[in-house]
């Protein structure tokens, strides 16, 4: 899909009732179908053994990475969110464990390492505060968890990218994460759909 194709699909997208009235199994979910199909090969490519999913809503995308790891026969999702306003079928899951407060807040960084137990792999995604601030202290943070060749999805790269809101948000951080951090590289999953809400934020350890 060339730029200008993807500049107006997305303006398309957000201007369209479906992004925010999307749901699964009854939970609203503020992702791109697309991107999800994407996250469900690449969950099937890695076999996770966690899930570590920032930025909440009422939880529908919690729910689907739970449904993936029932499917794979493997793996928990711990599901971080300042608000917690999960729904009461996501917070009673199995699957899931709902942290409550800021994603970079040293304590909830603490209790999380307490979860995971060394040399686990996970599967992280960033979806919380936008500011290109906030994010990069998450990609910081929470890359260590992150083994070679797995992977860590940065969403809403979308931002400024065409979509404008307002000061650098989640492509800038994604930019500088890259260029301090060595052993990190952008996928072709940003583009290969088409049409991402990640469009700039699919990495790959690589060392």
């Amino acid at each position: 899909m060339s730029s200008r194709v993807h500049n107006a699909f997305a303006q398309a997208w957000f201007a369209s009732p479906a992004c925010q009235n999307l749901t699964w199994f009854g939970v609203p979910i503020l992702k791109n179908p697309l991107d999800l199909f994407l996250y469900q090969e690449l969950l099937s490519e890695v076999h996770p053994d966690y899930i570590v999913e920032t930025g909440a809503h009422r939880g529908g995308s919690t729910l689907f990475f739970a449904h993936m790891t029932q499917l794979l026969g493997h793996g928990h999702v711990i599901s971080i969110d300042s608000e917690g306003a999960w729904d009461s079928q996501v917070a009673r899951h199995p699957n899931i464990t709902c942290v409550l407060g800021n994603s970079v807040d040293p304590n909830i960084l603490s209790h999380i390492s307490s979860h995971i137990p060394e040399n686990s792999s996970c599967f992280v995604i960033l979806d919380s505060d936008h500011s290109e601030e906030h994010v990069l202290a998450e990609l910081r943070s929470y890359s260590k968890f992150v083994l070679k060749s797995h992977y860590l999805v940065v969403e809403d790269t979308i931002i400024n990218h065409p979509c404008p809101l307002g000061g650098p948000g989640p492509w800038e951080a994604v930019d500088t994460f890259l260029g301090e951090t060595p052993g990190w590289e952008l996928t072709e999953n940003c583009s290969r759909l088409g049409f991402s809400l990640a469009n700039h934020g699919f990495l790959q350890r690589t060392t």
